[in-house]
């Protein structure tokens, strides 16, 4: 049963709203891609105090008041949380974006395969929703699409957020066949597995690692034994996609590097200037064999504090999608009832200073997602991956 709870008072709204307004003031690093500007700070501040005073003090919309209010600084790292949204009954599928196409990658509901292409969510284009949604999306193009429908997202997918427990769904199947489905959300079972840290030989001379969080120690602590078993492999593929992030991990990063490398360079509201990172000497026991990184729109954050000095370096061959483009060391501040709020406190840069945020690290070799792989469970990026080394080491 999904918990009750009370309304917010209208005097607790308005010191939320006042409290992150001040943290912006005092935090907020990233004015450059803000969708106001600092002087308007002030005005968009009266505007959201007198929706609240408007309101009645329901929790969800006052929780999409503050997303809307920091969805104008446009940051990823700068949001409004609210446990009791992410405990909403799902929505049911996983949508990813490909070439105008709203693809299913995940499903909670039986009559709707990962693979299909919906068409309208509630008599409406995808694409419209998207569309309406965009006051609570952040980032770069492909990080607002993984906000929007995706529930492996740091955050639930916002459109979620606004369908009714009840929704209608018509979509393309296998065979291009159209259907409408009557999805009864209450009914759904949000999927919870356990994620951790995987890792196999794909070949004598070949290893894989797929590191699926930085959230918790324990996956970057696996990924360190497993790296240990595989340290005489002459190849090394680690899969990062869908890994949203959480503690950038630096032994990973020395255990992998073998030359100089140097992290994001840096500025804040208190360094004024860009910060120049330091080089990180290699440890002579790091792993010495050819590396490829994967990822996609949904690699994010510390993951991509991972990917950098790879791409930076040319250390290893990234391939998959562009990520989602943003990181750094956000002020956070969270409240008694529980709801909490983020601000992007840290712009970083790439170590040659050009720009990071909301442009994302784009690999070298891109390999798109299609329809036909998503049906038949083919991984054509790992295939592709796979045989450039066979290429190299004639193998398989």
């Amino acid at each position: 049963m999904k918990p009750k709870y009370p309304s917010v008072t209208e005097k607790a709204r308005l010191d939320i709203l006042d409290q992150i307004t001040r943290s912006i003031e005092a935090h907020f690093a990233h004015w450059q891609d803000a969708r106001i500007m600092p002087a308007e700070l002030a005005g968009e501040h009266d505007r959201f105090a007198d929706l609240i005073r408007q309101s009645d003090g329901n929790r969800k919309q006052f929780s999409l008041q503050m997303m809307a209010f920091l969805s104008l600084l446009n940051n990823g790292h700068t949001r409004f949380y609210d446990p009791w949204l992410a405990q909403l009954p799902p929505l049911g599928m996983t949508l990813h974006e490909n070439g105008g196409e709203w693809l299913v990658t995940g499903s909670l509901i039986h009559e709707l395969e990962p693979g299909d292409v919906v068409e309208q969510i509630e008599g409406k284009a995808v694409s419209d929703w998207l569309q309406e949604l965009q006051p609570y999306l952040v980032g770069s193009p492909q990080s607002k699409t993984v906000q929007f429908g995706d529930w492996n997202s740091v955050f639930p997918p916002v459109l979620g957020l606004l369908l009714p427990d009840k929704y209608t769904v018509t979509f393309r199947d296998n065979a291009d066949r159209m259907n409408e489905l009557n999805i009864n959300r209450s009914q759904l079972v949000p999927d919870n597995a356990e994620k951790e840290t995987e890792g196999r030989w794909c070949a004598e001379c070949v290893a894989y690692l797929k590191i699926p969080s930085f959230f918790q120690p324990i996956f970057e602590e696996r990924a360190l034994a497993l790296l240990e078993e595989f340290k005489d492999s002459h190849n090394l593929i680690v899969d990062i996609r869908g890994n949203a992030g959480g503690s950038t991990p630096r032994a990973l990063l020395k255990a992998l590097m073998n030359q100089p490398y140097r992290l994001w360079a840096y500025q804040t509201i208190t360094s004024g200037e860009i910060v120049e990172s330091e080089q990180v000497a290699p440890e002579s026991e790091a792993y010495a064999g050819k590396l490829y990184l994967l990822t996609d729109r949904r690699t994010w954050s510390a993951a991509e504090d991972f990917a950098m000095p790879f791409y930076d370096t040319g250390r290893g061959v990234l391939a998959g999608e562009t990520t989602g483009g943003s990181t750094g060391q956000p002020f956070f501040h969270g409240f008694d009832n529980g709801m909490s709020f983020s601000v992007g406190a840290m712009r970083v840069y790439y170590p040659g200073g050009s720009d990071f945020e909301g442009v994302g690290i784009q690999p070298d070799i891109t390999v798109p997602l299609t329809r036909a792989d998503i049906y038949t469970g083919r991984d054509s990026l790992m295939e592709k991956v796979l045989g450039l080394i066979a290429d190299e080491c004639n193998i398989f």
